[in-house]
């Protein structure tokens, strides 16, 4: 977060543009953005949004649990996605953890790197369970159109 002006201002490409994610956490979305808005004016770039994750970024993964079931090879995770708490993920507290237990309550394990790795290329881009993965895509398709 420190080096997000200077990274942005290095960037040879004239015609890069950027998408900055954060996590929520327990701290104000708008406190946050706003820090990292004036980052991105300090830098000159004009091509840039910010995004702000309800939460942590696994609640994209939760929204979609056949993703999760084939990136991290468990069965039977699926078929809770249409179950209290699934339905609607950005309201789950510690998305995290919810997600290592879900993982270990079906013989399986989620590290983060190497599982959100794992669950990426499933994810459903038309899943729109998460206001926040909505809204993620939307600033995507701003920035390449």
């Amino acid at each position: 977060e420190k080096n997000i002006a200077r990274k942005l201002r290095g960037y040879q490409n004239p015609d890069a543009r950027f998408l900055i994610v954060h996590d929520q956490d327990s701290s104000d979305c708008k406190v946050i953005k706003q820090k990292l808005v004036q980052k991105c004016i300090e830098s000159g770039r004009t091509r840039y949004k910010v995004r702000i994750m309800c939460h942590e970024l696994e609640t994209i993964y939760l929204a979609d649990l056949k993703a999760v079931e084939e990136g991290l090879a468990l069965s039977s995770v699926t078929s809770l996605q249409c179950k209290n708490p699934y339905r609607q993920p950005d309201n789950l507290p510690a998305p995290k953890q919810r997600l290592k237990d879900l993982a270990l309550q079906h013989r399986g394990m989620y590290q983060n790197i190497a599982g959100s790795r794992a669950i990426a290329p499933h994810l459903d881009l038309r899943n729109f369970r998460s206001a926040s993965f909505k809204n993620l895509l939307a600033a995507i398709e701003e920035l390449i159109a």
